[in-house]
């Protein structure tokens, strides 16, 4: 407790908090007209009991500048934050202390304007003068707006006095005038007021823009020569144009006093339109970012603001407010009621509920009655009479309790604790001395059901006597209520107290376990490293190199936005079918199948030597192609299938029946299951059943979905954009994501490792996404390949003769080393062909590095998931440590890294255990700031 502030509790609550008859408009807080405004007397009273002299106030939603202009005079430094850029105009000038330059200046535009408000009198009002009406060649705004609110005498006197404010030679003098300059707009306007957006003929003639001008400038010399003379020169004044939800680093601070907007009482950005347009302000980002506006709350669309908006705002602002307000000091927020669709809502309940789960501590509510003639709202909305200050103190972050997934490896659990230290801004410290601790406590920025949402690799989270399960654990125990049939599945979904947990890592849940890919990297992997990253809310997440989609889905469930590019057909229609079924409304998908499985039941055999109309419909090499490799009576059933699939007209379950055939084709095909390669092995057709095959095949898809999808139907789901590319030039594709891009995580090809296209050659083909001539020439551009000509071979090599400098020395040592080996002895054409390769995979990846430095923020990261692998040169065991060689790559052309992190290789990594890789390692890459 910091003993040496020692409040007067007493004292502040006998205090008459309705300052009925107080004088407000002292000093420079009569320089601007803002509506809703909280009187001075409030602020001034809070600062002198709960700070001292020297110290640091901030209001975070600073207005008009109340509460800035009340700590300056009573000796503290001050900070205020407002979106509202005319609230910012104002507040500085309200705090601005002028010297006699300063007021010279003023005092000579003064005489300016009011020469020239005489001047057009003279020549309006007298018969005897011929003269043409004023016109200024100043610059004005090219708006409609203009023309709509304003008379056209009123237009060039603004653009005449806004050229004569801006061309002060000072600041101090220029942030005044200027203010003066937005206090007359709506008065000179055809807006009724400042509290009332209608349209109507004032009584205006030309002379009077400059005549109230003078007036105005005047009171505010006189108003910041009062200020200047009570303000001590050496305190700081900050003024943050910024949104709050941005969450802007303003060091730490000893007091806050506020007045938060009320959700749905007020519109500035609608009411001070015009003074925004004038002064070249962007009203239309203010829109966006303004808290609490009428507008949206008032919206009938379905986007339109309720009271959880400002419920998630609030959350987002004190989780921020948490480290920034020192601990054990306090915030106070002067708040009243609103009307939200015609329910009354307790915005002080609101904002003392959520403050408890950052750990605040509500220490004194005080109710006041307000003026008649203050804060004036919209009449249809109400308008508020009594108020209440909410006194808060930051009493630390809450202490939450949190147990790790008992199953998972010793690199998640270094993953584990680095997400948990991000997210909750503390570390974790072990509740045991055992080796395998699963139990820990760490302060943390959220509460414990917000960490619960976003954490990957922990069971659970507990504050106080309540636990939380993670939504993580929720989304895999999903696959254990897959053996139920499929219309009882919705019964114990969502979970609420019996979970069957999962008691081992699991994969496949929801739409991750939906098609078959080889060394596709773990969900919760992805997650994690999202955490880590720390990717704001609706940040974009790329991988260059989707594959099946893992990182793309995981972006969509996290509420960001998931970019994805590959180059393999099959890749990209999978990662789309993953993404596009998670916002499938589960009831709709049921229906679905039913209504497919139900036909696929009353299909008939076709003869082999019927029209096959699918098949027909391939390009004729596809056909010749997949002859060979499938028994006529097979291609007859499949090609039912296919016709059927063809027929849904709903696209996603189109999309999934296609990636479920795909998923069997390699079953009923001869090509060796077993075998990584194409190899063909001609077996008995009479044990292969492809429409059985299909309908087990979609009927699991459609259940671990469904499970999911009945779960998570109730989450905020991001969006996504899966395209066929090259990772090589994805700055081309992406123009629009150069700098933007969050984080980047991916797992590319391992050098000669998995020929992921040859590998599809038969979906790809039967599919019609790529024709078997296409094939071989895609399949020589992908990166990673290890088919190549002889020519290629020589010309791969002549490159790299060439073009080596680009290469760090560990990676020309490596590449000249195996050459010599296999030169050297009678190394078969598949060993020779592997120095050329590697030259041609690390240029590629290089290439790849050079436009994921391109595309992240500054101070973003990319986690490169890579495995090493060897081969035998000479007769001689050559370890090729890929991870080491792109970190040497990705560090020349700009990169930087930090610590990597070893993962052990696990066989459901890869389905064929004697091509698996034996280790991998993450590469958290980041660009320099």
């Amino acid at each position: 407790m910091n003993i040496d502030l020692n409040p007067n509790w007493k004292k502040l609550t006998e205090i008459d908090w309705n300052f009925s008859q107080a004088q407000t408009n002292y000093l420079t807080h009569r320089l601007h007209p803002y509506p809703a405004k909280f009187i001075p007397q409030i602020p001034h009273q809070l600062i002198q009991e709960l700070s001292r002299p020297g110290e640091i106030v901030a209001d975070i939603f600073c207005g008009s500048g109340t509460t800035l202009v009340e700590a300056l005079t009573q000796k503290r430094h001050t900070i205020g934050i407002d979106a509202n850029p005319i609230a910012c105009l104002i507040s500085e000038a309200k705090t601005t202390c002028f010297n006699t330059e300063d007021k010279a200046l003023l005092n000579s535009l003064v005489k300016r304007t009011e020469n020239l408000s005489q001047s057009i009198y003279i020549n309006t009002k007298s018969p005897l003068l011929n003269t043409e009406k004023f016109t200024s060649y100043a610059a004005r705004p090219n708006h409609k707006a203009i023309s709509f609110w304003f008379e056209p005498f009123v237009v060039e006197e603004l653009a005449e006095i806004l050229n004569w404010c801006q061309q002060l030679s000072t600041k101090s003098s220029r942030k005044i005038a200027l203010t003066v300059f937005s206090s007359i707009v709506v008065t000179v306007s055809k807006q009724d007021s400042d509290t009332r957006y209608v349209r109507r003929q004032k009584k205006i003639v030309p002379g009077d823009t400059c005549k109230r001008f003078t007036k105005a400038l005047k009171e505010a010399i006189v108003s910041v020569s009062e200020f200047t003379n009570q303000v001590e020169a050496n305190l700081n004044c900050q003024v943050n144009c910024a949104n709050l939800l941005t969450k802007p680093d303003i060091g730490d601070v000893d007091l806050v006093v506020c007045s938060p907007p009320y959700p749905n009482a007020y519109s500035y950005h609608l009411y001070h339109m015009t003074r925004m347009i004038w002064l070249g302000m962007n009203q239309p980002k203010f829109k966006q970012e303004e808290i609490g506006s009428h507008r949206k709350y008032s919206s009938k669309s379905s986007k339109g603001a309720t009271i959880e908006t400002f419920r998630s705002e609030m959350e987002t602002i004190f989780e921020w407010l948490g480290e920034h307000l020192k601990f054990n000091r306090y915030a106070c927020f002067v708040v009243g009621d609103s009307l939200i669709k015609g329910k009354k809502i307790s915005n002080v309940d609101l904002i003392s509920e959520v403050a408890k789960d950052y750990g605040f501590s509500e220490i004194k509510r005080i109710h006041r009655q307000m003026q008649d003639r203050k804060k004036y709202f919209n009449p249809a909305i109400g308008r508020i009479k009594t108020e209440q200050i909410l006194i808060l103190q930051n009493s630390g972050k809450p202490l939450l309790k949190c147990k790790i997934k008992p199953y998972i490896q010793p690199f998640e659990r270094k993953l584990a604790l680095s997400e948990l230290t991000t997210l909750t801004g503390s570390e974790p410290y072990a509740l045991t001395t055992e080796k395998e601790v699963l139990n820990f406590q760490v302060f943390s920025n959220l509460p414990a059901n917000i960490l619960a949402s976003k954490l990957s690799y922990w069971e659970s989270v507990t504050q106080e006597d309540k636990t939380y399960i993670t939504t993580q654990v929720k989304r895999e125990a999903t696959v254990n209520t897959t053996h139920q049939k499929l219309e009882k599945i919705s019964k114990n979904l969502p979970f609420s107290q019996s979970i069957p947990f999962p008691k081992r890592r699991c994969l496949r849940y929801g739409t991750h376990g939906i098609h078959e890919y080889r060394g596709k990297f773990f969900p919760q992997l992805v997650q994690s490293l999202i955490n880590i990253a720390k990717v704001p809310e609706k940040g974009i997440i790329a991988d260059p190199m989707s594959g099946s989609g893992t990182t793309l889905v995981e972006a969509v469930l996290g509420g960001y936005h998931g970019v994805g590019l590959d180059m393999n057909p099959l890749s990209v229609l999978i990662g789309k079918t993953k993404c596009d079924l998670l916002s499938v409304p589960p009831d709709k998908l049921l229906e679905n199948y039913q209504q497919v499985a139900d036909t696929i039941g009353n299909l008939k055999l076709t003869k082999s030597s019927a029209k096959l109309h699918y098949f027909s419909s391939l390009p004729r090499e596809n056909q010749i192609y997949l002859n060979r490799w499938f028994a006529p009576e097979i291609l007859a059933k499949l090609d039912k299938i296919a016709i059927l699939i063809k027929s849904v007209e709903n696209n996603t379950m189109q999309n999934l029946m296609q990636v479920s055939m795909s998923n069997i084709i390699r079953k009923v095909s001869w090509q060796k299951e077993s075998d990584l390669r194409v190899r063909k092995e001609i077996i008995n057709t009479a044990n292969i059943h492809p429409t059985q095959e299909f309908l087990n095949e979609l009927e699991n898809s459609v259940k671990t979905v469904l499970s999911f999808l009945y779960q998570n139907q109730d989450s905020q789901l991001g969006t996504f954009d899966i395209q066929g590319g090259d990772a090589r030039k994805v700055t081309t594709i992406w123009q629009d994501l150069i700098g933007k891009v969050d984080v980047v995580i991916t797992s590319p090809p391992y050098a000669t490792a998995l020929p992921y296209l040859d590998t599809d050659r038969l979906s790809l083909c039967y599919l019609g996404l790529l024709s078997r001539s296409q094939h071989r020439k895609q399949d020589l551009k992908m990166i990673g390949n290890r088919e190549i000509t002889e020519k290629q071979r020589r010309d791969y090599w002549e490159s790299f003769q060439h073009k080596k400098a680009l290469f760090p020395q560990s990676v020309i040592s490596l590449i000249e080393k195996i050459d010599r080996l296999n030169t050297q002895s009678n190394a078969g054409f598949r060993r020779r062909n592997l120095a050329a390769l590697l030259a041609k995979y690390f240029f590629d990846m290089r290439e790849v590095f050079q436009e994921i430095l391109q595309l992240l923020k500054p101070g973003a990261f990319a986690y490169i998931v890579i495995g090493h692998n060897h081969t035998i040169a000479g007769g001689e065991r050559v370890e090729i440590e890929t991870a080491k060689l792109l970190v040497d790559i990705g560090e020349m052309v700009g990169l930087e890294i930090v610590e990597q992190i070893e993962m052990e290789m696990l066989t459901s990594r890869d389905i064929f255990k004697k091509n698996a890789v034996a280790s991998e390692v993450i590469l958290p890459f980041f660009r320099p700031t």
